[in-house]
């Protein structure tokens, strides 16, 4: 019995869009058939900082360590974020001092 992931890929795969079968500036996501990263993220409702972490790790491109290194920065924001919201953390402006209320964005 299929997955709901492996059932959520086969819709997607089945219903790519004309633009999905198109690529502006190379063939990085070609080799699957069409299948383009925004096809998965738009199937799991992904946001944009999870968008960019399964781009990078996606994309066959260039410098594959770059890339590897792109994702690992998108992770440690959205963990950022995650742990923010989880332990009601509120971010501090990196450009003002660590005093006071207004400080806090």
């Amino acid at each position: 019995m299929a997955t709901d992931r492996e059932i959520a890929a086969d819709v997607v795969y089945k219903t790519l869009p004309i633009e999905s079968l198109e690529q502006v500036g190379g063939d990085h996501y070609r080799q699957h058939e069409g299948l383009q990263p925004w096809d998965i993220i738009d199937a799991y409702g992904l946001d944009f900082y999870e968008g960019n972490i399964l781009k990078y790790l996606l994309r066959v491109k260039g410098d594959r360590l770059e890339d590897l290194r792109k994702c690992a920065h998108y992770i440690a924001k959205k963990i950022e974020l995650v742990e923010a919201a989880q332990f009601g953390d509120v971010p501090r402006d990196p450009w003002l001092p660590n005093e006071g209320p207004e400080n806090v964005r």
